[in-house]
This record gives C-alpha cells, structure tokens and sequence, in this order.
C-alpha cells in the first residue's frame, strides 16, 4: 500500500458566506444558442472584468439601453450568479485594502464602486455592501 504525501490538510472549519437573493425564481443556466444581448454582456464583463470606474460606467450604460426584459431574464440566470461571485470576490479585495496605512479611503471608494455598479445593474446580493 502506497502512503499519500504532501497533501494539504483543510481547515475543520470552512466559513462561507451566505447565498446570494436572485429572487424567489430558480436561476436558468446559459444555453448555448442564447442569444440575449444581455447574457452576451454578462459573459463579455466576467471573460474579462475591468474595474475602473470608466468601464463600470460604460458597462452600465450599455446594460441600461438593453430591453428591460431581457435584463430580467440575464438576471435570472447562472451568470448573474458568477457576475455577484466575482464582484463579491472583488469588494473583500476591497475591503483588504482597509487595514493597510492610507488606503482606507480608497478602499471605501472601491467598495462604493463595486456596490453601485450592483445596484445600477439592478443585482441584488445581500454580500455587495460597504463596510462599516
């Protein structure tokens, strides 16, 4: 018998955090023949996310000219759910930056960023807030 080495030992304890409100609809996931121009949006931002406040900007006038039902319907779906994961990620980066000498104001800006571009787009994760 073959002993197993060098294999990281997890924590007992793994603290999630809790899941996001998508509203009481289950999420869809993305067929492959979608062709949403929201969904396309949704998955443009999450192949390649850009976080200055010009490409938030920009990506929330884009999102606003689209039909509201088809931002509805992206909303609904599994990638509304990564787009909340990623901004989520992005805000506890964020929030890291608060304990670092000067960069508690710009972490709350950041924070700001994030939580506006959120509410703008109309996801609702109850995670995507600022810090107090």
């Amino acid at each position: 018998m073959t002993a197993v080495t060098n294999v990281p030992l997890l924590p007992a304890v793994i603290r999630r955090s809790p899941v996001p409100q998508f509203g009481s609809a289950e999420l869809r996931p993305l067929a492959e023949t979608d062709t949403n121009a929201a969904l396309v949006q949704l998955k443009e931002f999450l192949d390649s996310p850009r976080w200055s406040q010009q490409a938030l900007g920009e990506f929330t006038d884009r999102w606003q000219a689209l039909p509201q039902e088809q931002r509805e319907t992206a909303l609904q779906t599994t990638l509304a759910r990564q787009l909340s994961d990623t901004l989520y990620s992005q805000l506890l980066e964020e929030r890291a930056l608060e304990g670092l000498d000067n960069s508690a104001g710009e972490s709350l800006a950041g924070q700001e960023k994030i939580v506006n571009f959120a509410r703008d787009i109309g996801l609702e994760d109850r995670r995507l807030e600022v810090s107090e």
